[in-house]
Formats: structure tokens, sequence, C-alpha cells
């Protein structure tokens, strides 16, 4: 009986024991996500408080920048188109296009230097507009403008290089009778090389000034070629490349996006229909912070699913030991039985064997009458 007893107090006090470990991490859970959602909460509103005075700070220099290159546009007055008028800047591509007198090389470098000033005063127009000014609009028309005045630019070099190349026989090297030609600005440099000698002997040539030079096959060193080098000082294919930045629109938040921290005390199932209304965020709160919520909520969860792994497996182990005592109890109590029914059994044997001896004694006695 005492052992019965004994493992019966096992078992409650591992019951016990269970309980308070599963309120224990209840509490801990409920306290961990109490925590976390004031820290998220803090840092927030730490961020907001240093990012907006900036915002404010940036739309009011660029609305600076933008009223001082108009300022100095107006008194400018060179001649220079202005690349943020449509029809003067227009204009003035279409002119240059249909140019075909002056294509000299002087002029070309000459040219080549005010197109790509025009470029870079519209690159720093379209970084300079505000988030919240109308001319924004206009960004992809300067954009096509750019696009425009290069390709513009590279016409005209390929026809000044053609140009050049019809007087080869007028500037031909004496020593190899062979045509080279260099020029450069501080922005292009161009090579041009034709074969009139025709000498196989000729197996290629160096622009040793410009680290510039190539081989020549056989078959090619009897042919009418010539070979030109273009070398661009500047970028001529980031604006055209489909991984060149685009633009971010900046939001400007008249009011605090911080939601209010919540943790759910209760623990309920929830329904289908409060799964959904979870789910859907207010659609007037700007995409980032939607995104910032969902992307919590999702860590939370993903929190939550670990958190109640762990509990599962701790119960599985509370539930695996009170196994183990209900059955070592049981063996306990099984043992208790066998013994009590042995020691009847004892008792039994005990009580034929004084019976045994108390007729051979009567047996005795009467023998000896």
């Amino acid at each position: 009986m005492p052992r019965k007893e004994e493992a019966q107090q096992r078992a409650e006090v591992a019951e016990k024991e269970r309980l308070e470990n599963e309120k224990r991490l209840a509490e801990e859970k409920s306290n961990i996500a109490k925590e976390i959602n004031e820290l998220r909460r803090r840092e927030l509103s730490e961020f907001y408080e240093f990012i907006q005075p900036r915002q404010q700070q940036v739309t009011e220099v660029r609305h600076k920048q933008r009223e001082e290159y108009k300022w100095k546009r107006v008194m400018q007055c060179d001649g220079t188109p202005d690349p943020t008028v449509l029809p003067e800047i227009n204009t003035y591509i279409s002119l240059w296009h249909d140019e075909k007198n002056r294509i000299d090389v002087e002029y070309t470098m000459k040219q080549t230097n005010l197109v790509l000033s025009l470029i870079k005063e519209l690159n720093s127009v379209s970084n300079s507009i505000p988030n919240d000014s109308l001319e924004l609009q206009r960004i992809p028309i300067y954009k096509q403008t750019i696009h425009k005045l290069e390709d513009t630019l590279s016409l005209k070099w390929l026809h000044t290089a053609h140009f050049i190349m019809l007087k080869a026989s007028d500037l031909q090297d004496l020593e190899t009778n062979n045509f080279q030609y260099t020029a450069e600005n501080e922005n292009v440099t161009m090579c041009i090389w034709a074969n009139l000698s025709h000498n196989p002997r000729i197996k290629g040539y160096q622009f040793a000034k410009y680290h510039f030079g190539f081989d020549l096959p056989k078959p090619l060193s009897l042919a009418n070629i010539a070979i030109v080098g273009f070398f661009l000082k500047y970028d001529y294919y980031s604006e055209r490349s489909l991984l060149s930045k685009c633009r971010v629109q900046i939001n400007d938040y008249t009011y605090d996006p911080i939601p209010e921290p919540y943790v759910d005390e209760t623990e309920k199932q929830p329904t289908e229909n409060e799964d959904s209304a979870k789910d859907q965020f207010d659609a007037s709160l700007p995409p980032e912070l939607r995104k910032l919520m969902e992307e919590t909520k999702q860590r939370e969860e993903a929190a939550a699913a670990a958190a109640a792994a762990a509990e599962a497996q701790a119960n599985k182990e509370n539930t695996m030991t009170d196994r183990s005592a209900t059955q070592v109890a049981s063996e306990e109590i099984q043992d208790e039985k066998t013994l009590t029914q042995t020691s009847l059994d004892r008792t039994k044997s005990s009580d034929k064997l004084l019976n045994v001896e108390n007729i051979y004694s009567i047996m005795v006695i009467l023998l000896n009458f």
C-alpha cells in the first residue's frame, strides 16, 4: 500500500509540473511578443523622427537647385539652346542633323563638347526635380532628348570619318604608302587607318600613343579596307541600359503610420472570417508601411509556429514522463498484489502443515494408549 500511494503522489507531482511548465511557456511567449512589439514600435518611431525632417530638407534643396538653374539659364545668353525647352532643342537637333557643309573634325569636336554639356544639364535637371513637382512628367521627354542628342552625335562622327577618308590619297604616308590619321580632344579620340599600298608584307599597324593596334590576315592585306577606331571618354551606354537605376517615388507622411502593438492574451482558434479580416490592411496606408506590416506579421507567425512546436515537444516529453511514472506505479501495484498472494499461499501452506502435525500427534497418543 505505501508503494501505491507513493506512485500516485509521483504521478500527481509530474502532472502539476507539466501544467506549470505549460503556463510558464505561455507567459514567456506573451512577454516576448509584447517586448518585440514595443521594440519595433520604438525603432519605427525613432526612424520616422530621423527621416521626416531630412525629407523636408531634401525637398527644399531640390526646389532651390531648380530655381538656381532657371535663373542661370536666363542669364547665360550665349546662343546655346535650352535643353528643357522642347521646341528649341528639337530645332537645334534638326538643323545640325541636316547640315552637310560643316563636317570637318574641328567643328564636330566643338559640337561634341556642346552636346555633352547639354546632356549633362538635362541629367542635372532630372535629378533636381522635387517629388511634389508637376515637372516629373517631363522626365521621359528629357530622356528621349538625351537619346536623340547621342544618336545625332554618333551619326556626325561617322560622317566626319567618311569625309576624312575621302582625302586619304592627299594625306598618304610616304614611308608606308598607307593612310594613318588621328584626332582627339578631351571627350573623343578617333584613329583611322586605310590600306592604300596593298603590300602583303604589311602585317598590321599600331597606334602606339593610344595603345591601339591590329594584325591583318593575308587576304585583307591585299584588299581595299579602312579601319576606324572611336574611343569615347564619356558614358554612352548606361543611359540606355535596362539595368539603369529608376527614380524612386518617396512618400511624404503627414501622420503617424506606426500601428499600435497588439498581443492576443486568449488562446483561441481564429475562424476563416477573422483570418481574412486580419490579413487585410488598411488600403489608405502607404505601400512601404503595408509591406513592412506584412513582413512583421510573417515573422510573428513564424515565431509563433516555432514556439508552438517547442511547446508540443515539451508536452510530448511530459506525456512520456507521465506514462513512465504511471507504468512504474502500475508495476509496483502489481508487485504488491503478487507479494500479497504469495503471503496468502504461504499462510495456507503453514495451516495445512499444522493440521497434519496435529493429526500425527493425535495418532501417536492413541497408539500409546
